[in-house]
């Protein structure tokens, strides 16, 4: 278990350069119809499987899934470079507006932390073989958590609504194996939860994991774009 929680060393660069995606918490859209109702949709906008679900019923304290790296980019002979590559394509059904903000939010992260995870466009057909992501809107604003098991598409899902910068930072964080930032278990020494103003249905939402080894990747962030609102699930 102590060896799963340890996120490949480039990672450690990455969060340090992504919490520099400063101010967006209040941006961060994640309303999704389908979270109370749909089992596999987990504090809002986070999909997982069967072993990811068995995580958090373990008791493991934990701020990414250490084992779902997508693939390292090797050199000439398997020298590796300690750099990671998620390919994606964004499905057509997207306006030509709307694609251009995801490629937008893409190129962002690409140009801050593109030398630890670069995600790489897709051109033309593509492979059963292929692991990658497709963007499309299909559950609210969600997406897996890592990479899944075996080869094709996953699924990071941008409903009109969710076509912020933020947003789209927010789920590809998700995509790559992070968790939300107000769920790490020692953040109750930074923020302080208001239960009542919680509706019932959405105290899961800031549920941590209790037990187990914890790695947090630094002090909390309240700018992080994993970091929800402060009014985010409130009562009205």
């Amino acid at each position: 278990m102590e060896e799963k929680m340890i996120f490949f060393s480039s990672v450690i660069v990455f969060i340090a350069l992504v919490v520099s995606f400063q101010g967006h918490a209040e941006a961060v859209r994640v309303d999704n119809p389908l979270a109370e109702s749909d089992p596999d949709i987990y504090q809002g906008d986070m999909i997982l499987d069967e072993e990811q679900k068995n995580y958090f019923r373990q008791l493991t304290k934990f701020e990414a899934f250490p084992e779902r790296k997508w693939p390292e980019v090797l050199l000439r002979g398997g020298i590796r470079t300690g750099r990671y590559r998620v390919r994606y394509m964004i499905d057509e059904s997207y306006s030509g507006e709307d694609r251009s903000i995801i490629r937008n939010a893409i190129n962002d992260w690409n140009n801050r932390v593109g030398k630890c995870v670069e995600w790489q466009n897709i051109p033309g057909k593509i492979s059963n073989k292929t692991t990658y992501v497709e963007i499309k809107s299909v559950k609210g604003c969600s997406s897996r958590i890592g990479k899944m098991e075996g080869s094709g598409a996953q699924v990071l899902s941008l409903v009109t609504n969710c076509l912020s910068r933020a947003s789209i930072l927010h789920e590809m964080m998700h995509a790559v194996g992070f968790i939300h930032e107000q769920n790490r278990y020692d953040r109750n020494d930074s923020i302080r939860v208001l239960w009542d103003n919680i509706p019932s249905g959405f105290k899961g939402e800031f549920e941590v994991p209790p037990n187990g080894q914890y790695d947090d990747y630094g002090p909390f962030d309240f700018y992080s774009v994993m970091m929800y609102a402060n009014i985010r699930f409130w009562k009205r």
